[in-house]
């Protein structure tokens, strides 16, 4: 129905002080600015469209805007193809504040006619498709030798620190769009989300890092550097946070952006007005910790806040130091422009006021020429290890990653941790067969089931079980298209597929979990599968419709724990030994 518009929302954020909207959303336009192309004094032209309209403008502000502000230029492909600037005056502003007080503003139409539309829209339920052919500009290998030349200007003494990016992208992609949106929020809860639509070009924004935000006279920077992922049990995460902070390369990262972000803001304010006032600041979100400081400054009444957001950008986090010797490397080692990629975008007020986000963790879509695309990266200093940045790398692409592909693109626990697994699985439990022997036995347990899975090299998650430290149980997740194909789980799915719950096919689901391996005796019968079941909901972070599982039919504390956790019995196949049964549960 819109051609034009842009959410922002802070998912209720609770760390971030300045925060001042749950959520904004604009709808239509008004009044646009829009420039293509380098050479046209773009700012000044944003300048002069600010001071005509004097209303609410919500827009974004692209990376290659940099060639207007320095001497660089941009010569790789973009086959997103959004504008350099965009920004416009909504026809419809719904503002919803931290105390959740709701306020539409329209023009043309009745607030109360947009209030009852909102009432009547039914979110969407159903499940994105799950693409396989997920490509990227780098290998690792390439990847890496990059990383290798850039430490080479550091030796040089060329630059200190550079963001090094790479794109993920799917060419021929039919997209629904704002079902991908709402999986990529469920997942990030980021507190600079954005959801943006320019005609048939959207971002699909779950970006942490604010870039810049006015408030008064006041300007706040809030540089991110510095990620590690979420620990997989409170303990861990814990160890995680502590690590983080701890940690000399993150803080030597960090501390360069600050005095370059400093540098940057003290063009636009008063003299000893710039100060930092949090440094190495460990916040958490769903999927990372990321390390933040926070640099603020008075902004000079002689300089207009639209200059002072030129002076900043592009941001020192997406950049590196020296500014300008770091973009133009970056042109040289990256294969793709970044376009809104590592830009940013926001709101400005009647009254001047401004918050800007850094578009980071993002997916990119053309619609015209269903093209998908996704970059990520990090900074790299002089003791960056390359297969660790490569890492990183996919750490930040987790989530969006996981609404493309959710298990074959999973960040977990090492292989080696398996292995260790499989190791104590098979000297305590009664399982200890190869595959071939599981087969004629009937049974389909986990560790027959991942020996086909290697054989197969077929994408596959594990999700583990803690009590007291000590790994007491795990269970395998796979794709549907996958575990169809395993043997010993043909003729169950052809009862699976027929089978109906609550009216809805079960057959449909994208994917199954294979469940439980009890390793100790001593934890058996003592809610394994509950705990098993809570760390899949915090690990995988996922939907699952149905679980299979092997229990004894004269067990009945097992059948009591699944239905604790709110599963139910929907078909029992019966294995050649007649006192063992497969159970199909289903989520109720």
């Amino acid at each position: 129905m819109f051609d034009t518009f842009c959410f922002l929302d802070s998912n209720n954020y609770q760390s971030d002080n300045y925060c001042q909207w749950e959520f904004l959303l604009a709808i239509g336009v008004q009044q646009e600015l829009e420039i293509k192309e380098k050479g046209v004094t773009p700012f000044e032209q944003f300048k002069a469209f600010q001071k005509a309209q004097q209303d609410w403008l919500f827009g974004f502000l692209s990376y290659d805007l940099k060639n207007d502000i320095e001497e660089l230029s941009s010569q790789n492909k973009d086959k997103i193809n959004l504008p350099l600037l965009h920004f416009f005056v909504p026809s419809i502003l719904i503002k919803l504040t931290k105390r959740l007080e709701l306020e539409i503003t329209t023009v043309n139409i009745n607030p109360k006619t947009v209030f009852d539309a909102i009432n009547a829209t039914e979110v969407p339920t159903s499940t994105p498709k799950v693409f396989d052919n997920v490509n990227a500009k780098f290998t690792k290998s390439e990847y890496t030798d990059t990383i290798k030349k850039i430490q080479q200007h550091i030796v040089e003494g060329d630059i200190y620190e550079l963001n090094f990016c790479q794109e993920f992208f799917i060419n021929d992609i039919d997209l629904e769009v704002l079902e991908f949106f709402i999986q990529l929020n469920q997942l990030a809860k980021a507190p600079f989300t954005t959801f943006y639509k320019k005609k048939n070009q959207y971002l699909c924004c779950a970006s942490p890092e604010r870039f810049l935000k006015k408030r008064g006279d006041k300007l706040i920077s809030q540089p991110i550097k510095g990620t590690i992922k979420r620990g997989a049990t409170p303990e861990k995460d814990e160890q995680q946070k502590k690590l983080l902070h701890r940690s000399k390369k993150d803080r030597s990262e960090n501390v360069m952006i600050v005095d370059l972000v400093r540098n940057d803001l003290s063009k636009s304010c008063k003299t000893g007005s710039v100060n930092v006032t949090e440094l190495f600041g460990i916040y958490g979100f769903e999927q990372v910790y990321q390390m933040i400081s926070t640099i603020e400054g008075k902004l000079n009444s002689n300089i207009h806040f639209i200059d002072a957001i030129k002076n900043a950008f592009p941001m020192g986090s997406m950049t590196g130091t020296p500014k300008v010797k770091s973009m133009q490397l970056i042109e040289r080692y990256e294969k793709t422009k970044r376009g809104l990629y590592s830009g940013a975008v926001g709101y400005i007020t009647p009254d001047d006021d401004f918050d800007f986000n850094v578009v980071i963790r993002s997916a990119l879509y053309n619609a015209s020429n269903k093209y998908l695309s996704f970059q990520v990266g990090g900074a790299i200093v002089y003791d960056s290890i390359p297969e660790k940045e490569f890492e990183e790398c996919l750490l930040k692409a987790k989530a969006i990653l996981n609404v493309l592909h959710p298990i074959q693109y999973k960040i977990t626990e090492t292989d080696q941790e398996l292995n260790e697994i499989l190791l104590l699985q098979k000297a305590n439990s009664m399982y200890s067969i190869s595959s071939e022997e599981a087969q004629k036995e009937g049974f389909v347990t986990v560790q027959h089931t991942l020996e086909l899975l290697k054989e197969m090299n077929a994408p596959f998650q594990h999700t583990i079980a803690l009590f007291e430290g000590r790994v007491i149980a795990y269970a395998l997740v796979m794709l549907k298209s996958i575990a169809s194909k395993i043997p010993i789980l043909i003729p169950m799915f052809e009862q699976i597929n027929q089978l109906n719950y609550k009216g809805q096919q079960l057959g449909k689901t994208r994917y199954i979990v294979m469940g439980q391996i009890c390793i100790d005796k001593l934890y058996r019968g003592k809610g394994i599968f509950y705990r098993l079941y809570e760390n899949m909901k915090i690990q995988l972070q996922t939907d699952f419709q149905y679980i299979i599982t092997e229990v004894s039919s004269r067990n009945q504390r097992s059948l009591r724990a699944h239905y604790k956790v709110g599963f139910e019995n929907i078909k029992i196949y019966t294995s050649q030994k007649e006192e063992w049964n497969i159970l199909v549960l289903a989520i109720r």
